[in-house]
């Protein structure tokens, strides 16, 4: 465990040896901390284009690993949106790069069957206060190599083989590595794996709450010729936690209106692409001298909405969400 996602990642790219003026490849369309932990480890963002459904598009992660030759790609699962898989793994594989998973919007998601997380060398977790796991902060980062787990450990600041009191790792392995690896104090607080670990028994029934309510909201909106939901490939089996939609023929005034609506009726939503929001890359000025202009994913982020569905909220909850997201609608067009 590690004291944020962003050290999880942080950590998983000095293990796969990432050293500064390395390009790595991640997502257009991400939350600021994934392209920060890439300035962090003082390597070269460069950023991947986004497609409909806010997914890694994997035509142009072939075109800029073929133009920058980076071999390490981070890649964020945002929202808990899942790219075609398959087509991903086939550029990896193509361009022999290392991938390290961004999963704190990916909890007990699969495709065909996999969880994410398990497809690359290292996949990483976040117990912030809004995802499945919460704790208020806090990382988790997972790997089945344990050469990578144990310099994981002695990363995040594990000393004097503390280690011994919470691993059972390979102990010639650790003395071997032990003074070797910087020790960054990044490692989990106690009192947070103490907050987590009664969670884990209960995350297959909070993702039921989460799918079922998220299908009762699509089955409330989708209709209206001013949302466009995309939906998941069917090989995504998803926690549904949040919900996003297109705002669709509407003004950029209008679309800002709705927001301030939304907010003054008790349920508060964002557009990525508007109003310096930390999850558009246009944001992003210190990186910005990597970087092209990248079209798909503005197009796709500039009328996107984000709602949030906590668990705590139940069919009665979701129905008058769906209405008041109607009404609104309904409201501004009547003006």
């Amino acid at each position: 465990g590690t004291n944020s996602c962003g050290s999880a990642m942080f950590i998983a790219l000095n293990i796969v040896g990432v050293q500064p003026g390395d390009t790595v490849l991640t997502n257009a369309f991400t939350f600021h901390a994934v392209p920060s932990v890439i300035e962090h480890a003082r390597a070269v963002p460069v950023l991947v284009e986004s497609n409909r459904e806010w997914a890694m598009d994997a035509e142009d992660l072939d075109k800029k690993a073929t133009e920058t030759g980076a071999n390490v790609l981070l890649m964020s699962y945002m929202r808990g949106h899942v790219p075609d898989m398959d087509a991903i793994m086939k550029v990896v594989e193509k361009h022999d790069m290392i991938l390290i998973e961004d999963c704190a919007h990916a909890y007990a998601t699969l495709w065909n069957g996999k969880l994410l997380g398990t497809f690359g060398e290292i996949g990483c977790f976040s117990t912030q206060s809004s995802k499945a796991l919460s704790a208020g902060e806090g990382g988790i980062f997972i790997t089945n190599d344990d050469e990578h787990a144990a310099k994981a450990v002695l990363y995040a600041g594990s000393y004097e083989r503390l280690w011994m009191k919470h691993y059972d790792l390979d102990s010639d392995l650790m003395d071997q590595l032990q003074n070797q690896i910087p020790g960054y104090s990044m490692r989990m607080q106690e009192v947070t794996a103490a907050m987590l670990t009664p969670q884990i028994d209960r995350l297959a029934a909070i993702k039921k709450i989460h799918v079922d309510n998220w299908a009762l909201l699509h089955s409330l909106i989708h209709d209206h010729p001013n949302i466009e939901i995309p939906l998941p490939l069917p090989q995504v089996d998803s926690f549904c936690d949040t919900m996003q939609f297109h705002l669709v023929g509407m003004s950029r005034d209008d679309a800002d209106r709705f927001i301030d609506l939304m907010k003054e009726e008790g349920i508060p939503m964002q557009i990525f692409g508007a109003r310096r929001n930390a999850r558009d890359y246009r944001q992003w000025e210190y990186i910005k001298a990597h970087q092209d202009e990248l079209k798909a994913t503005v197009a796709n982020i500039e009328f996107a909405c984000d709602l949030s569905m906590q668990p705590h909220l139940n069919s009665d909850n979701i129905r008058v969400m769906g209405r008041v997201i109607l009404d609104v609608l309904a409201y501004i067009h009547g003006q």
